[in-house]
């Protein structure tokens, strides 16, 4: 009326719920619950959170109930761990407390809060209210960002809700191993998140190593007691477990061997993206009158043998050897009574012996699933056996160890001496040691005067000659180790950029000093080896890293897909990216929070070494160009 235009209201969308939150709503019988209000206390433990995206600082989550908001306090990293609770107290009948809306939300507290939400889940209050006890423990809930759901998940955080009626007292939280709280049945996932399924196939070829398991006395008491149908069991009888999400697969019994040979391939379904974030491997030895014994864990995180990129040209699916894995746990001596180091072997903590390793190949094929009645282990041909085994040729290698000094030893009466192993190779107490020495002579320690005992060596030093066999990786940790120095010496030049900062000195110094960082990291850039490995004798993996590499460095072209040519200076012939300048920017990427390639590890034993790339705790992140 009177010619004025009506203004249309903006149409907004609503956002539903899940089916988790459908189906609970299913099970709950509103004309049981009461109408009269109460005091509820609501309680949110934050555990951790998994696979955030982004170039992530602090992050922290924040949990909105109804109109009331709570966070938890900011952690570090990608993977951060809380372990934090808060507690909401609402007045409201159990009708109306079923629907209270919950939301929860990862934020990056470095950033600006419109900049910053990572991803967030949206539910009510009824996935808790059906829970045993009202409770709901060591849930996943995956993320996702409103402004960019084409992105899909953005994390994944671990959370426990607990509904605490009036005049009841709060229950404490289950113990539960992560092997039980990591599967695919256990995750919340956002409308509008299709999963995708998958594939993982291992190829199990064959172990080596494999420690003593049983007692010679309990070896007797088999051999009475089996039927001579049955296989002859001695010492050790291995097989291996797979794990992902929940999901295993076991191989075949290997009888009565050291050395066992598998030859099978193993199909593990699974369902993608998932928060699980490794394969976990597990050498058993097989006891048929008894509980099988764990010989030790490895686990393999998928962010170090796959890389998720937005281009075609940079991602790849897990891949994975063909490359020996080696397993550490407790010591290999065998003991008939207590082993007091055994936790070492479920790969939570860092084992401290070498307890053998497995030759394997992981590949991914997505969009397949196993057929009803399909047989998911399988042999591998031998033809295919013997042209991985003929590129995996060894070679002699001797090392040289020499002892300058040994104090703050606790030993006072018995002799003292120090061995030096690599793998089995020096290890006295293995039945298949070498002759060779691989121990210092034994001597009485010294006492000092205060406490402890020291090696009178004083100026004859023992020295230690091992000889080993073992394949050729000089190409897989030549640059590793370049990087992993690059690495080091970049975090250590900003930690003194920082203390310029605080102390406020002038920008010109500050210029001066961050230039002349960069120039020498550019310097350190020319001396990696830029040749492609051996297609012949590298893996997948190794291929897919040294793209990643080469693409970061700024050696990599990814328009034509082919590797730059170098200028005279070894420097790339094309025009280089500009460096960052923000000091906080590059410190970011050096810790490793915002991961532009896989991590790889190098163990003090040459075993891993000659294992695959892929063992992880060290971050290969290149920012200057």
């Amino acid at each position: 009326e009177g010619g004025k235009k009506k203004k249309k209201k903006k149409k907004t969308k609503e956002e539903g719920y899940s089916a988790d939150v459908d189906a609970a709503h299913e099970h709950i019988n509103v004309e049981q619950l009461s109408k009269k209000e109460e005091l509820f206390q609501i309680r949110f433990i934050v555990h951790k959170a998994r696979k955030l995206v982004g170039a992530i600082q602090v992050p922290l989550v924040r949990i909105h109930l109804d109109t009331k908001v709570l966070r938890t306090k900011p952690k570090k990293g990608k993977n951060p761990r809380w372990n934090e609770t808060v507690t909401f107290s609402l007045t409201k009948s159990e009708v109306e407390l079923i629907t209270t809306p919950i939301e929860i939300k990862v934020i990056d507290s470095a950033k600006d809060t419109q900049y910053g939400l990572i991803g967030q889940y949206k539910c009510d209050l009824s996935i808790a209210w059906v829970g045993k006890g009202k409770n709901l423990f060591y849930k996943w809930f995956a993320l996702i960002n409103p402004d960019e759901p084409q992105d899909g998940v953005t994390g994944y955080v671990n959370i426990s809700i607990q509904i605490i009626p009036p005049g009841e007292a709060a229950k404490d939280l289950p113990k539960m191993r992560d092997e039980e709280v990591d599967v695919s049945d256990n995750v919340f996932f956002p409308p509008g998140i299709e999963l995708q399924p998958g594939t993982f196939i291992v190829r199990l070829l064959n172990g080596e190593d494999v420690p003593q398991m049983d007692s010679a006395m309990f070896e007797g008491f088999k051999k009475l007691v089996q039927t001579s149908e049955d296989p002859p069991a001695e010492l050790v009888d291995p097989y291996c477990k797979i794990e992902f999400a929940g999901t295993q697969i076991e191989s075949s019994v290997r009888y009565c061997t050291f050395d066992p040979i598998w030859n099978e391939q193993l199909m593990i379904p699974g369902e993608f993206p998932s928060m699980a974030e490794q394969i976990v491997v597990k050498l058993y030895d097989n006891d048929d009158y008894a509980i099988d014994d764990l010989i030790a864990t490895k686990l393999i995180r998928l962010s170090d043998i796959s890389y998720s990129a937005s281009d075609a040209v940079l991602g790849f699916s897990p891949t994975f050897g063909p490359a020996y894995l080696p397993f550490y746990g407790s010591t290999r001596e065998f003991n008939d009574v207590y082993d007091k180091f055994a936790d070492l072997n479920y790969g939570v903590k860092e084992g401290i012996a070498y307890r053998g390793r497995v030759l394997l190949e992981i590949n991914t094929k997505m969009e397949t699933q196993l057929e009803a009645g399909e047989n998911p282990i399988s042999p591998i041909p031998e033809q295919e056996t013997d042209v991985i085994m003929a590129n995996l040729q060894r070679h002699k290698y001797h090392l040289f160890a020499s002892f300058c000094q040994g104090n703050m030893i606790c030993e006072k009466e018995n002799q003292v001496e120090f061995e030096v192993s690599i793998g089995d190779y020096g290890n006295k107490f293995s039945p298949f040691a070498s002759p060779a020495p691989s121990t210092t002579q034994p001597c009485n320690a010294v006492y000092d005067g205060n406490e402890y005992h020291f090696m009178p060596w004083g100026r004859t030093k023992p020295t230690v000659i091992l000889h080993s066999q073992w394949e050729d990786v000089q190409y897989r940790v030549e640059s590793l180790n370049t990087l992993i120095w690059m690495r080091d010496f970049m975090k250590m030049k900003m930690e003194q950029y920082e203390v310029l900062l605080r102390a406020f000195a002038h920008d010109y110094e500050l210029e001066v000093k961050f230039e002349n960082n960069l120039q020498e990291l550019l310097s350190a850039l020319t001396t990696l080896p830029l040749e492609p490995p051996d297609e012949d004798t590298c893996t997948d993996l190794d291929i897919n890293l040294h793209k990643i590499r080469m693409f970061i460095i700024g050696l990599w072209d990814k328009d034509d897909f082919q590797p730059r040519k170098k200028g005279k200076k070894g420097r790339a012939a094309k025009k280089k990216k500009q460096p960052r300048t923000d000091p906080a920017e590059v410190i970011i990427d050096i810790d490793g929070s915002e991961a532009h390639a896989p991590t790889t590890t190098i163990s003090s034993s040459s075993s891993s070494s000659s294992s695959s790339s892929s063992s992880s705790s060290y971050d290969t992140t290149v920012t200057g160009k």
